[in-house]
């Protein structure tokens, strides 16, 4: 099963949102788009952005443990969903950044500069 047009444009809504630093509202795009793909293996490539988003939330709140959880776990679906994801993104960029983020203290303003680059 492939993505549908309405969902490739929510995902990249979800994208948008987050490089404007609306990290709540990527999350609840993504996820909604993950539970509409409830039946197709397909929707497990969107997990990295929902943990992604998930880790932001969560430094927000100041806990830093979930946080840097979500943020390692994100990279390692980006990792195992690349060539899903470079549909939207580009995930060696987004790695990189993830890396640079995780060798610094994670903040808020801190993670406000991680940027998701589209594909193309």
């Amino acid at each position: 099963m492939k993505f549908t047009e309405e969902q490739i444009q929510l995902i990249n809504d979800g994208i948008v949102a987050f490089n404007d630093n609306s990290y709540e509202d990527a999350h609840a795009i993504w996820e909604n788009v993950w539970k509409d793909l409830r039946d197709s293996d397909i929707r497990n490539c969107l997990k990295a952005f929902i943990q992604l988003s998930g880790s932001y939330l969560n430094c927000h709140l100041q806990k830093t443990s979930a946080s840097l959880y979500l943020l390692n776990r994100a990279k390692i679906n980006i990792i195992k969903y690349e060539s899903e994801l470079n549909l939207f993104i580009e995930s060696n960029a987004l790695i990189s950044d993830i890396n640079v983020l995780l060798k610094k203290k994670i903040t808020v303003k801190a993670f406000n500069t991680l940027q998701i680059k589209k594909a193309g």
